[in-house]
């Protein structure tokens, strides 16, 4: 990968986890949390070069948080993206000029410009002069900004001669953007003088936005990043979010040294979002050591959430160690929203114990809402033994709302070619709502055999109400089978109401088969 484009990909994640100097606005920490992971995903596709998936990423954020304080960067990315894939040279120039256009105060803007003054004169170079006149207006800029374009075109020379002049510029600017942009660069020198810089920037800076800049410009190191000095911002830098960038710098890490000192905070920090940040790293770890760990934060963290998070951390390690621990949950533990977060781990792990295990619960346990969860999670277990028992449910007569959800349940689970069980559960629930539940899962099965299958229940079926809906249904299903169907109800049969029904179906259906019956009804003496 070229420099550059780590270069701003680092600044993209800065603002990702912090939404500060330069974000727009202040959002809730929840939401914060939402956008900042599908936007974390998208900068991994980015920097892993993986262009297509990158590009549909970037377009999903964009289009789920549109309110989002990282659109713009993505936005820009996009355009990026269009750039690294070599797409018409015009088209990327019209893309980051858009991006100008729409978000003026963006970070980006400055990169937008560069790349467009580089692709500009390319395409003047071909003939293209327009593009000449494009760009002039860019190179009008302050003495600060033209000593900083001097000192990238040093660094992408490679000329470590620079280092002393890009320093001095840092300490004398009190213009952020430069300050920040600075960041940037020396991380791509990728020297010990440049390592050094950016701690002292971690260390000391008194702007916490260039503070995190720093911390993963030092996470970004092609070496190994020095762990210690993560860890030494994690524990005692005194901003949150600096704190939280170290955090996450840790978990992308990798390095099973960071875990005691992630298990710790995430079980005595009082800041419970920093508490999740260290559950959140302790996850990226690959390691036998983090399960010990999160198992230490879920029986002992003083939060709530901090507990469900390392809970839903378990349905990522190995299932045959997990399990008797989800189970244990579910059996001993007093935090109702637990139990029923450990049984959707359970589910989600996925093998035949954790489905027996589930199958257990739904047959045994006393509480109904346990109960109803378990369901619920069966539906992700999907197999015949599960199917057995949702349906042994929705036939049971304990309890009319877990019956009614145990047959839509079991519509996600059963094929819809397989009508045999949800006629069953029509002919035999002992609840009315249950089998109107059953009867709609059998209207929405494919036309040729909802006609069959409806065909059938109306031979037997008494309730008026049910009749008629399924007599429209039938109308509803557009079928030519339906017609003979429809028509012997519309001249025999002797609820006129249904009757009328019938015909009302018949003029649903619409074709040729249907009007000919139509005219046999008016036909009847």
């Amino acid at each position: 990968m070229k420099k550059r484009s780590k270069l701003v990909a680092f600044a993209t994640v800065i603002l990702w986890l912090t939404a500060g100097w330069m974000s727009p606005g202040v959002r809730a920490e929840e939401d914060q949390d939402k956008d900042a992971v599908a936007y974390r995903a998208a900068y991994r596709l980015y920097m892993e070069e993986n262009w297509n998936e990158a590009a549909r990423a970037l377009d999903a954020f964009v289009q789920e948080f549109p309110g989002s304080a990282y659109v713009d960067d993505a936005q820009y990315f996009r355009c990026s993206v269009r750039e690294k894939r070599e797409e018409a040279p015009e088209e990327v120039f019209a893309c980051y000029q858009n991006f100008i256009k729409a978000y003026p105060d963006s970070s980006y803007v400055d990169n937008a410009k560069s790349n467009m003054i580089r692709i500009g004169n390319q395409l003047a170079k071909q003939g293209k002069t327009q593009y000449k006149t494009l760009i002039q207006g860019f190179y009008e800029e302050s003495e600060e900004d033209i000593k900083l374009a001097a000192l990238y075109a040093l660094e992408d020379m490679g000329d470590e001669a620079a280092m002393d002049a890009i320093f001095a510029l840092y300490d004398d600017s009190s213009d952020n953007r430069v300050r920040a942009r600075i960041i940037n660069i020396l991380e791509d020198f990728e020297s010990s003088q440049a390592l050094e810089k950016l701690k002292e920037i971690a260390r000391k800076e008194s702007d916490p936005e260039l503070r995190r800049r720093a911390v993963y410009a030092i996470a970004d190191w092609d070496d190994e990043a020095p762990i210690d000095f993560l860890l030494e911002i994690a524990r005692s830098d005194s901003d949150p979010r600096t704190k939280r960038a170290a955090l996450y710098a840790l978990g992308d890490a990798e390095d099973p040294a960071a875990i005691p000192v992630l298990r710790d905070i995430a079980i005595n920090e009082d800041d419970e979002e920093l508490a999740k940040a260290a559950i959140h790293a302790l996850e990226d770890i690959d390691s036998p050591k983090v399960l010990p760990a999160v198992l230490d934060v879920l029986k002992t963290s003083k939060h709530p959430e901090v507990r469900k998070q390392a809970l839903y951390t378990l349905e990522d390690l190995d299932g045959a160690e997990v399990e008797p621990i989800l189970l244990e949950i579910i059996q001993k533990e007093n935090d109702p929203e637990m139990k029923q977060a450990a049984l959707y781990v359970l589910a989600d792990i996925g093998t035949e114990r954790s489905a027996d295990m589930l199958i257990e619960i739904m047959r045994t346990s006393d509480d109904p809402k346990m109960k109803k969860v378990a369901l619920y999670a069966l539906e992700d277990v999907g197999s015949e033994k599960a199917a057995r028992v949702v349906y042994e449910t929705a036939l049971s007569g304990e309890d009319e709302e877990l019956a009614r959800a145990a047959v839509h349940t079991l519509e996600d689970i059963v094929d819809e070619d397989q009508p045999d069980m949800f006629l069953e559960i029509y002919r035999k629930a002992k609840f009315p709502s249950v089998r109107r539940s059953a009867l709609h899962v059998l209207e929405d099965m494919g036309d040729e055999m909802s006609v069959k299958v409806l065909g059938e229940i109306l031979k037997t079926e008494k309730e008026p109400d049910l009749r008629r809906s399924l007599v429209y249904s039938l109308g509803e299903t557009g079928s030519d089978e339906a017609v003979p169907i429809l028509l012997d109800i519309a001249l025999n049969d002797t609820d006129n109401r249904i009757r009328a029904s019938a015909v009302s179906a018949l003029g649903e259906i619409g074709t040729p088969k249907a009007r000919e019956a139509l005219l046999k009804v008016l036909e009847k003496k």
